[in-house]
């Protein structure tokens, strides 16, 4: 028995010897080869790789924003949820990447990312006033504030790493700003060198000018899922979020307890989305008195939405008036878009109570769902346009407390609705059924249209 543990102790020793010194040396190897094929990747792919160079552990090149649509489609490739007008606002920004190999016993490479410069879209969209700014800005890069830091294990099945700590104050215009961020961790999964799945946290973030602005933000978690490349699930927390401001008029926003789950799933231009959000209480107050709302949920849900089409529609209702608009060239693109057995759910938007100066009463309630008409006749609308109205079926419940049913009877449009309709009466509160069918109006089963 003996002999066999030395003859193990004396192969475990070997190994070790061998992972310390050739082993280790075929690695990085290894390791600096798969880094080339990778910015060899990128510079095909809107990049350019420029002042490299290697050492026998570590490694240093910037990485230039130069073509964004090619940056933005190889993004999408790599499960990067990220909009072209976002990558096209970092024209020409530099990177720095650091490279170390075989850091520690687990890990085969650390990155350091950081700015070398600002990109050119700022210059671009500034105005004389916006220069001082802009050199404090310079200067925050100079110093190199904004570091990223980033470590792959041996296994490149995961990594985790940190953004550096910030405590930088600055005067800007006789102004002077502090900025404190704390403990901004992260860690991910990858597969087959895409990453899947993405958990962060931030501890603090601090935002201060003079003694009249404070911004807070406490205890921020989020995780990203994108294993699936056509669904993407976010959760996400939040402690706290505060406002205070003396500047033009005194007031103070405190936002406790958010929550939230986001699901997107993508089939070919239709989206399909569910999220619910919820806050524990929001707090405002002000020279004219205080308010709480406690238990804010918003629940909502999208089934297959033309996004394609949506923009289309988008940039046709944006378009002037008297640009020629006409009725025949909505009509294809309204088709687009409602084409797909296309659904919209609130399943709840609710607020339980509010509180005024000490005065608590109850909120309110309401849900809807809207679904297309499936057999909906599209013929038809040419010979009478009035017929789209009978596009989608709708049905949503609303409960108004006494006291919210009497607020809203200040706005003389909800003052006309209520006078033209019956509510129930349950609780203290007043339910509306409202149920909309081929063009008929019915609220509490009485019809209205």
């Amino acid at each position: 028995m003996k002999k066999i543990a030395t003859l193990l102790i004396a192969l475990a020793l070997s190994a070790l010897i061998y992972y310390f010194t050739v082993g280790s040396s075929q690695l990085t190897e290894a390791l600096k080869q798969e880094v080339n094929h990778q910015l060899t990747t990128l510079t095909d792919h809107g990049f350019t790789v420029e002042d490299r160079s290697i050492d026998s552990q570590t490694e240093h090149c910037v990485l230039t924003v130069q073509e964004p649509e090619k940056i933005h489609q190889y993004l999408l490739t790599q499960n990067a949820q990220i909009n072209l007008e976002d990558v096209q606002l970092l024209q020409d920004q530099k990177i720095g990447v650091d490279i170390e190999y075989l850091p520690s016993s687990s890990d085969a490479i650390a990155l350091e990312l950081y700015p070398v410069n600002l990109p050119r879209t700022i210059y671009e969209h500034s105005k004389p006033d916006d220069q001082k700014a802009i050199e404090v800005l310079e200067k925050m890069v100079n110093e190199k504030l904004f570091v990223a830091h980033i470590n792959v294990n041996k296994l490149g099945t995961g990594f985790d790493g940190y953004i550096q700590d910030i405590d930088h104050a600055f005067e800007l215009d006789g102004n002077r700003s502090h900025i404190i961020m704390k403990d901004w961790t992260f860690k991910g999964d990858l597969d087959n060198q895409t990453v899947t799945r993405v958990s962060q946290n931030l501890q603090q973030f601090h935002y201060g000018l003079n003694d009249t602005v404070t911004l807070q933000l406490n205890n921020m978690q989020a995780t990203i899922d994108t294993a699936n490349e056509d669904n993407q699930t976010v959760q996400y927390t939040l402690e706290s979020l505060s406002l205070q401001s003396d500047l033009n008029e005194t007031f103070e926003v405190t936002i406790n307890g958010i929550q939230g789950v986001s699901e997107d799933k993508i089939n070919g231009d239709l989206l399909s989305n569910q999220s619910k959000f919820d806050v524990n209480f929001v707090e405002f107050q002000n020279k004219e008195g205080y308010q709480k709302f406690d238990h804010v949920t918003v629940d909502t849900a999208v089934r297959n939405l033309n996004m394609k089409a949506l923009t289309q529609f988008q940039n046709f209702a944006d378009t002037p008036q008297d640009e020629n608009r006409s009725f025949e060239q909505m009509l294809p693109l309204l088709k687009a878009l409602t084409g797909a057995d296309t659904a919209i759910d609130i399943n709840r938007i609710a607020i339980t109570s509010i509180t005024e100066n000490n005065v608590t009463y109850n909120g309110f309630d309401m849900s809807l769902h809207a679904e297309v008409d499936k057999d909906f006749n599209w013929d038809q609308v040419d010979e009478n346009p009035i017929l789209i109205s009978t596009l989608f079926d709708l049905k949503a419940n609303l409960i108004l407390s006494d006291k919210i049913a009497e607020m809203l009877a200040q706005n003389p449009k909800a003052l006309m609705f209520m006078m033209f309709t019956q509510p129930k009466e349950h609780n203290g509160n007043k339910i509306y059924d409202i149920e909309y069918t081929q063009g008929s109006l019915k609220i509490n089963g009485a019809p209205l249209l």
